[in-house]
C-alpha cells in the first residue's frame, strides 16, 4: 500500500566510503530516544518496522527492547524473528513500546509510537499537493501564507511537511506561513505525510530589500502573455506574462470575457468550462493602468483527453556535482490534450529541476524526482532517486564499479562491464548446488539469495512471489536450448520456480502480452505470475550477455535456437524502466556477490541499459529518450 524508500547498492557504498574515512571519536552520552515513526496510519495487514532514534546525535545504544504497548495485543502482532517489526491485525489505535537497559552511561530509557489502524482498503493515498501564494517578493521581515490544495479530496491523511531549501534566506512553518529573514532565494514546497512520497511543485521567493518596487514610482510599464488560442471543453492551461519591471510580475490581475465559458486564476491558470470564444488578459494592479494584449481563446466541444499515467525515468542515476540530465516521461494515454508537467525535487540543495524535467546537480547527496499532471487530471508519477556525487575521486563509479567511466557507451561498455564481471567473479556456484534435495536442504545456494526477511527457512520462487521449502525446481530464465547453458552455473541466472509452473516457460522469447502458447513469454500473463517479474527477468537476460560473449539480444519475437539469442529487446528495455529494481533484486544481488564473488550491474546502475542498448533502433532510442 505504502511507498517504501530503499538505498540503493551505490548509496550504501558511499556511505561506508565515507565512514571508513571519518575520524574516530567518542560518542555523546545518550539521554533520550524515539522510535520512527513516532505516528503513522495503516491497513489491517499492513507490517510497520521501526528503528530507533538516538540523541543527541551520534548517540550509541546496544541494544533496543521492543514490546506490544498494554491494551494493544488484539490490535498488533509481533514478529518474532525481527522483534522491530509488527503486524496490524484488528481495527482501532495500538502502540508501541520500546525501552534501552540502564548503563552506566545513561538511566532506563523509554519511548513510544502510535498507530492508527484502518480496515484494509480504507486508506486512501494523496496523489498530488498544489501550493500557491499571491506574493513570490518579499521584504526582511514581511509573511505570505501559502495555500496548499490536496488530491484527491478525500484523502485519508492530509498532513503535509513544509520545507525552505535555504531558511537562511526565507523559513515556513508548520501552516504555511513564510517569514522573509535575509536577502537571497529559496524554495519552498510541501511533501504529504501518509508515506505516499508526494511532493508538491516548487515557489520561488526571493526576499529583496526596501526597495523592492524597482523604479521610483514602482509602477509597471509594460505587460507581455502568452498561451494557447484553443481548448477542448475540460482541459487546463497556464497562461504566463511578461512583466516589466520583472520585479513586479506578482502585481497583475488575470482575467477572461466570460468566466462562464473559461475561468482563470491569479496564477495564470485557466480551466475551459464550456464551448464559446472569450479574450484573456492581464492588468496591472499597482496602479499604472497598463493592460496586457488580449488573446483570443476558443474553446470546442470535444472533451479534454486527460492524463492516466505518468512514467518517469533517466539514463543516470548518478550525476555528477555541477552536470545535468534529463528526466524522460512517458504518458499514458500519449495524445492527452494537455501534456504540461510539474517537477519537483525532493532536496535542492542537491539538485534542481526546471519544467522541462531538466535536471542541475548541485550539490553532493541523493534527492527523489516527481512529476506531476498539470491538467487537473491529478496524477502523479512514480519517483526516482537520483544521487549527486563528485567526478574524480568521488565519482559516479566507486569501488565495485571503479573501472567503469561515464563516457563509455554501445560495445565498448558492454565489453568494459564483460571484464569487469571475469575479474569479480571468483567461480560459479554450479547448477547442482542451488538446489539440493528439491530444496529442503540449507545446502542450496538459493537459501542465500531467494529469501525474503519476513519468511525465515523458505525460498521465494520466481514469477509467483510464493514462499517454499519443497516442491521447487531451477527455472532456466535464459533457456537452455538457446544457450542458457552457457550460464546455467551462474547464480545470477537460474532462479527457483515452484515445481508445477516451471515449464510453462519453454524457450519462447520475452514478448509483452504473449504466453508460451501464443508466440512470446510474459510472466504477468498467467496464472500465477506477478507483473513486477517482467523487471526482474529483463535484468537477468540483460546480465546474461554480460557474463557469456556467446549470448546477444536481438529485437523480434523469435530466433533460431542455434543462434543463441534472446528477445524482444525493446520489450525488454521497456520492462527495465517501467518495472524499476525491487528489494528483492538487491538482496539476491549481495547473496550472489558473497557466493561467487560478481554482481548483476544493472540491479546497482539501472542507467547502463540503455548506455548499452539504447540506440539498436528506433524503438529502443524511444524508449530511451534519445530521439
Amino acid at each position: 500500500m505504502k511507498k517504501k524508500q530503499r538505498l540503493n547498492f551505490l548509496g550504501l557504498l558511499l556511505i561506508s566510503l565515507v565512514t571508513s574515512c571519518a575520524t574516530p571519536s567518542v560518542p555523546p552520552k545518550l539521554t533520550s530516544f524515539s522510535l520512527n515513526p513516532e505516528e503513522v496510519t495503516v491497513e489491517v495487514g499492513d507490517k510497520i518496522v521501526y528503528t530507533p532514534n538516538f540523541y543527541p546525535l551520534g548517540a550509541e545504544a546496544d541494544k533496543v527492547h521492543y514490546l506490544v504497548a498494554s491494551g494493544s495485543e488484539h490490535l498488533i502482532e509481533q514478529d518474532e524473528a525481527n522483534l522491530n517489526t509488527f503486524t496490524a491485525i484488528g481495527t482501532g489505535e495500538a502502540q508501541v513500546s520500546a525501552y534501552i537497559d540502564k548503563s552506566e552511561d545513561h538511566p532506563q530509557l523509554f519511548a513510544l509510537a502510535d498507530i492508527h489502524i484502518l480496515a484494509a482498503g480504507s486508506i486512501v493515498d494523496v496523489t498530488k499537493i498544489e501550493i500557491r501564494t499571491d506574493k513570490s517578493e518579499l521584504k526582511v521581515g514581511e509573511t505570505t501564507k501559502v495555500e496548499a490544495l490536496i488530491f484527491p479530496s478525500n484523502a485519508t491523511i492530509k498532513d503535509i511537511a513544509w520545507t525552505s531549501s535555504n531558511p537562511n534566506v526565507a523559513s515556513v512553518d508548520d501552516n504555511g506561513t513564510i517569514t522573509a529573514i535575509s536577502l537571497g532565494t529559496t524554495d519552498v514546497y510541501a511533501s504529504a505525510k501518509d508515506g505516499s512520497g508526494v511532493i508538491s511543485n516548487k515557489l520561488r521567493i526571493e526576499v529583496k530589500d526596501e526597495n523592492i518596487g524597482g523604479d521610483e514610482d514602482g509602477l509597471i510599464t509594460s505587460i507581455v502573455i502568452s498561451g494557447p488560442t484553443s481548448l477542448p471543453i475540460g482541459s487546463f492551461a497556464t497562461y504566463n506574462a511578461t512583466v516589466t519591471p520583472a520585479n513586479k510580475a506578482h502585481e497583475i490581475t488575470w482575467s477572461t470575457s466570460n468566466d462562464l465559458i473559461a475561468s482563470i486564476d491569479s496564477s495564470g491558470n485557466l480551466v475551459a468550462i464550456k464551448e464559446g470564444v472569450v479574450e484573456v488578459k492581464a492588468v496591472a494592479s499597482d496602479g499604472s493602468g497598463i493592460t496586457s494584449n488580449i488573446i483570443t481563446l476558443t474553446i470546442s466541444k470535444q472533451a479534454a483527453i486527460l492524463i492516466q499515467e505518468i512514467n518517469i525515468s533517466c539514463l543516470y542515476s548518478n550525476v555528477n556535482v555541477g552536470g545535468k540530465a534529463t528526466i524522460n516521461a512517458a504518458l499514458v494515454p500519449s495524445n492527452a490534450t494537455n501534456k504540461n508537467l510539474n517537477w519537483s525535487s525532493s532536496n535542492t540543495n542537491v539538485a534542481t529541476i526546471d519544467s522541462e524535467g531538466v535536471l542541475t546537480a548541485l550539490n553532493e547527496g541523493s534527492t527523489n524526482v516527481q512529476a506531476f499532471a498539470k491538467d487537473g487530471s491529478g496524477v502523479s508519477s512514480n519517483i526516482i532517486t537520483i544521487n549527486v556525487v563528485t567526478s574524480g575521486g568521488g565519482g559516479t563509479y566507486e569501488g565495485y564499479y571503479a573501472s567503469i567511466n561515464e563516457s563509455m557507451n554501445g560495445t565498448t561498455l558492454l565489453n568494459a562491464l564483460r571484464s569487469l564481471n571475469s575479474q569479480k567473479r571468483r567461480s560459479t556456484v554450479g547448477y547442482g548446488n542451488m538446489l539440493v534435495s528439491g530444496g529442503s536442504s540449507k545446502s542450496s545456494a538459493f537459501y542465500k539469495t531467494d529469501y525474503d526477511p519476513n519468511h525465515p527457512n523458505q525460498i521465494m520462487t520466481f514469477y509467483s512471489g510464493k514462499f517454499r521449502n519443497s516442491g521447487l525446481n531451477r527455472e532456466h530464465v535464459w533457456p537452455s536450448s538457446r544457450g542458457g547453458d552457457y550460464v546455467d552455473n551462474d547464480i545470477h541466472m537460474p532462479r527457483p520456480t515452484i515445481t508445477s509452473e516451471n515449464g510453462n516457460r519453454g524457450n519462447s522469447f520475452y514478448v509483452e502480452g504473449k504466453n508460451s502458447s501464443s508466440g512470446g513469454w510474459d510472466p504477468a500473463m498467467t496464472d500465477f505470475g506477478l507483473e513486477s517479474y517482467r523487471g526482474d527477468s529483463a535484468r537477468i537476460i540483460f546480465y546474461c550477455v554480460v557474463a557469456s560473449s556467446r549470448l546477444s539480444l536481438v529485437d523480434k519475437t523469435n530466433d533460431s535456437t542455434g543462434n543463441n539469442t534472446m528477445g524482444k529487446l525493446s520489450d525488454l528495455i521497456r520492462w527495465h524502466l517501467s518495472y524499476p529494481v525491487q528489494d528483492r533484486e538487491l538482496r539476491r544481488n549481495d547473496g550472489a556477490e558473497d557466493l561467487q564473488g560478481n554482481r548483476n550491474p544493472f540491479i546497482d546502475h539501472p542507467e547502463l541499459v540503455c548506455k548499452i542498448w539504447g540506440n539498436t533502433n528506433s524503438s529502443t532510442q524511444s524508449l530511451c529518450g534519445l530521439r
